[in-house]
């Protein structure tokens, strides 16, 4: 069985958690990064990593948490800089 990673524990959590948790400014910061971080680590995507660390080191980290609480509200997923 393959190992579940934070990717997938995050995805099993409702969708409302997840849309509050993103709109809330360090939580959203810090999770946008986070998530970009670990789809880098699955799939190699260099984008996700650039855009994890540019999200991270400025203040832009919480406009990105905004994108992925209306990722969330849209396609009931993350989609900016993570999926094709």
């Amino acid at each position: 069985m393959a190992k579940e990673t934070f990717m997938d524990k995050f995805e099993q959590l409702p969708r409302a958690v997840k849309i509050l948790l993103f709109l809330f400014p360090i939580s959203g910061w810090a999770l946008s990064s986070i998530y970009r971080f670990c789809y880098f680590a699955k799939e190699k995507e260099l984008i996700s990593l650039v855009i994890g660390l540019v999200g991270l080191v400025s203040g832009i980290g919480i406009i990105f948490g905004w994108a992925d609480a209306l990722s969330e509200i849209k396609f009931n997923r993350v989609t900016f800089f993570v999926h094709e």
